[in-house]
């Protein structure tokens, strides 16, 4: 298997958010880091992975979306292969820049076209990808609420051992931060001249 892709909706949350720990999430909370590689550098959860560090400053440098959260995390798979039982995975989610234009559709395209370009990228590695399309309350401070879609890309290598497992999630980021920023893949989130 090269590449497992799982789609789905999810609940919304709200932007700006303060710390989310929980059985799953180790998150310190909502960073704006919108046009600020500066401040995507410092993110904590971006300090276990430096592909992670890469993609949040990228998307900050970018600025084609922007970074609504993220987490690393490992976990054992018993009933998976003797070879595939570690697992190195987790999450960032991300939003248009221009989000209040963006519809469903448009995330549903982009989800397709991230399936589609990381599943050529992905033959001989263990991995799964999970695409899950959810709305956020978007709260700033000065600018009107607006209930916008999102994705979150959560992903996961496995592999033998937890090193080769942190590995392969390390490769996996950097294909997936190539995959978002190809224009096949960001042109889906762009406004749309009215």
């Amino acid at each position: 298997m090269a590449l497992e892709v799982i789609h789905q909706g999810g609940d919304a949350t709200i932007v700006p958010y303060g710390p989310l720990f929980d059985d799953i999430r180790k998150n310190r909370g909502f960073v704006d880091a919108r046009g600020r590689p500066d401040i995507a550098a410092e993110i904590a959860e971006g300090d276990g992975s430096s592909e992670l560090r890469r993609l949040l400053i990228r998307i900050a440098e970018e600025n084609l979306y922007f970074s609504l959260g993220c987490d690393l995390g490992m976990h054992p798979e018993p009933e998976a292969k003797v070879t595939l039982r570690r697992v190195a995975g987790g999450y960032v989610q991300v939003v248009g820049i221009d989000y209040s234009a963006l519809s469903t559709d448009d995330y549903d395209e982009f989800g397709n076209r991230v399936d589609r370009a990381l599943r050529a990228r992905s033959q001989g590695r263990n991995w799964r990808l999970w695409l899950q399309g959810c709305y956020v309350n978007f709260n700033f401070a000065h600018q009107p609420a607006v209930l916008a879609p999102s994705m979150w890309l959560w992903f996961f290598a496995k592999a033998k051992t937890d090193g080769k497992a942190i590995e392969e999630r390390e490769y996996l980021i950097a294909t997936l931060s190539d995959v978002l920023h190809s224009a096949r893949v960001s042109e889906t989130l762009k406004a749309k001249a009215k």
